[in-house]
């Protein structure tokens, strides 16, 4: 089973996926996870967290090129970036996206996939680990039918025990360098 077909398969699962640079991590997660979003809700339905706004930049052009044939929006979530309360992605730095939660900047009631994108970054970083603990725990307080999908090349065993512990009963899936060769 692909990555992407395992995001889309019914039930969800949370997963954890480990493959390295180069691999097409992004585009497997925005594959997966956009196919659940509902077009005609304008209301964010996946959230993608990263750790860099360059690299926030980055996934959300991906995203608009992937959706351009559809009526899904991408915003990013960014400090001095414009941002559209209506978009069904929304991509952010855990910081600014922790701002956007807190100060009820959208509307997360059919939240439906969180991303985590380069996790080991994201989860090792004592300032960020905490909020998206929080994050997570807000939305699961919430009951909404979240599926978690955590993206990196690295995981080391503090960050995969954290990984596990947002996501549990996740489905691994690990790729090495030479899983992925042509």
């Amino acid at each position: 089973m692909s990555a992407p077909s395992t995001i889309s398969s019914r039930p969800r699962h949370h997963i954890i996926v480990q493959a390295q640079n180069g691999s097409g991590k992004t585009i497997c997660f925005l594959l997966g996870s956009v196919s659940y979003i509902d077009e005609n809700v304008k209301l964010p339905q996946v959230l993608i967290l990263v750790h860099a706004r360059e690299l926030a930049l980055q996934i959300a052009e991906v995203c608009r090129k992937l959706v351009s044939l559809t009526s899904i929006e991408c915003t990013c979530s960014l400090k001095g970036v414009p941002f559209n309360s209506s978009a069904q992605v929304v991509i952010g730095s855990t910081d600014s996206v922790k701002n956007a939660v807190q100060s009820m900047r959208y509307n997360w009631s059919q939240l439906k996939c969180l991303v985590i994108d380069e996790a080991d970054h994201v989860l090792e970083d004592r300032h960020f680990a905490p909020d998206v603990r929080a994050m997570v725990s807000l939305f699961n307080a919430m009951q909404l039918p979240l599926q978690i999908l955590l993206f990196s090349a690295t995981f080391n065993e503090k960050v995969m025990r954290f990984a596990r512990s947002i996501a549990p009963q996740a489905i691994e899936i690990r790729k090495s360098a030479a899983d992925l060769r042509l």
